[in-house]
């Protein structure tokens, strides 16, 4: 459940969750020596964070 407040409280835990997972698929690349672009090339999303993140989103977020 989300919680709003005139202080932006949902949006700035929104933001704090995105850039805790963000690190932990950056760790994740680096521990199995991967380059962004050959972690890309794998998945087979464009080379940039932004498209390899998205995608990680997506399949977290499909139903089983």
């Amino acid at each position: 459940m989300q919680y709003s407040n005139s202080y932006g409280c949902a949006e700035a835990t929104a933001k704090a969750w995105e850039e805790y997972n963000a690190q932990i698929l950056l760790d994740a690349r680096k521990n199995a020596r991967l380059t962004q672009a050959e972690l890309a090339k794998r998945i087979g999303t464009g080379n940039s964070p932004d498209n390899v993140f998205s995608y990680y989103l997506r399949a977290g977020n499909k139903k089983k």
